[in-house]
């Protein structure tokens, strides 16, 4: 899995913060606060997400939109999380290869389904 990636016509911007780097750093979460309102800065990223391992099968996923029309609460309650239109979270059991797949999946159908 990447550390980060522009995809979709560069409207859907995603990072992985692993556990690993965390570890070998000493960083902890608090230390990364603010990273995704920078991935979402970017133009003309739409939603920003980011991926952070908390264990080998445990991941927490940080989503922020742009769009008015485009809901990342619904992403996060797709996966048992929640929060806001403009900012959402959850955490996801599972492979990390398996929940990108997933919450990407998830963030390109509310792309598709925003009204403009």
């Amino acid at each position: 899995y990447n550390k980060f990636k522009l995809i979709d016509d560069n409207e859907i911007a995603y990072f992985w913060l692993k556990k690993e780097d965390f570890d070998k750093t000493g960083a902890t979460a608090s230390d990364t606060e603010g990273l995704i309102d920078h991935v979402r800065a970017i133009e003309p990223v739409v939603v920003a997400c980011v991926f952070e391992e908390l264990e080998p099968e445990l991941t927490r996923i940080s989503l922020r939109s742009k769009d008015k029309n485009v809901n990342v609460s619904d992403v996060a309650g797709l996966f048992g999380g929640g929060g806001h239109q403009a900012a959402a979270g959850a955490r996801i059991v599972g492979k990390p290869l398996g929940i990108q797949r997933r919450v990407i999946a998830a963030i390109r159908d509310q792309l598709k389904s925003r009204t403009t």
